[in-house]
């Protein structure tokens, strides 16, 4: 079977943001991961720029193990202010996909202030990127203050399920 280049989950991610329907009322149940991994992870493989540029993160985070649809690992880092890198490392392979970078600090938090950018679970495929307002048309009410993109990963890559406003759910 072909493998997908990593740009085209870029690109797949960046369109999605672009041009991103209502999210339907979809949850973590409704997307069941793979099963759940059990051993060592494989370390990250290191076969782009990219990737050897950041080797150090992806390395401290897959080491951690999964904490996204059975056996993939959700990795974030910082890259300065108001900027997060994003990428899925599947730690059966050590294969690694990169999102696009440069998202907004999100305004939801947990526990002491903490920021959160994205909401996964290990029994799911679904995750969400959270984001700032940064535009009139992106804007969300006072409400639900929250703009979410929801994600599902297959086989052939992310799918984007669009973009909705939530409530603010931290303490």
């Amino acid at each position: 079977m072909a493998q997908r280049p990593a740009f085209a989950f870029l690109a797949t991610l960046i369109a999605s943001v672009v041009v991103a329907p209502a999210v339907a009322a979809a949850g973590f149940p409704d997307f069941p991961g793979e099963p759940l991994f059990q051993g060592a992870p494989v370390k990250p493989r290191l076969s782009t720029p990219k990737a050897r540029l950041y080797r150090s993160a992806l390395r401290r985070e897959s080491a951690q193990g999964p904490n996204f649809n059975g056996h993939y690992r959700l990795a974030t880092w910082g890259c300065g202010s108001s900027c997060l890198e994003l990428a899925v490392v599947d730690l059966t392979n050590g294969r690694v996909w990169f999102a696009a970078t440069e998202y907004c600090a999100a305004a939801r938090s947990e526990g002491q202030g903490k920021p959160v950018w994205i909401d996964a679970r290990i029994d799911s495929r679904l995750f969400y990127r959270y984001d700032c307002q940064m535009t009139k048309e992106t804007a969300c009410p006072d409400d639900a203050p929250n703009r979410r993109h929801a994600y599902v990963w297959t086989r052939e890559g992310v799918k984007s399920l669009g973009a909705e406003c939530v409530p603010e759910t931290g303490p």
